[in-house]
């Protein structure tokens, strides 16, 4: 014979589901956390267009990084901005490079 329905065996069943939904999406965050910060540690320093290591040096007080392999030279964020100061136009010029319209 089956058991009766009982609405509060649902009720925590449902909970449990949930409990265990949660479990493996923090599970999963922290295993694609610890993969992007291994992935950063891998690359952190290599050339993207050549895979070499770049060494770091200043210029005007701001930190560049150049690939004396392939010739690259990249920017952090807001380096360039600092750089060009109040040329707005040499922004500008730089920015229709990279537009695909």
């Amino acid at each position: 014979m089956k058991k009766p329905p009982h609405p509060e065996d649902d009720y925590f069943a449902k909970v449990d589901l949930d409990n265990l939904k949660k479990l493996a999406a923090a599970k999963r965050a922290a295993v694609e956390k610890a993969e992007l910060t291994r992935l950063a540690d891998l690359h952190r320093d290599h050339c993207p267009g050549c895979g070499w290591h770049m060494d770091k040096l200043h210029f005007k007080g701001y930190p560049i990084h150049r690939c004396f392999h392939c010739g690259g030279t990249f920017l952090e964020k807001g380096t360039l901005e600092a750089l060009t100061g109040e040329e707005s136009h040499v922004m500008e010029r730089i920015a229709e490079l990279f537009k695909f319209s």
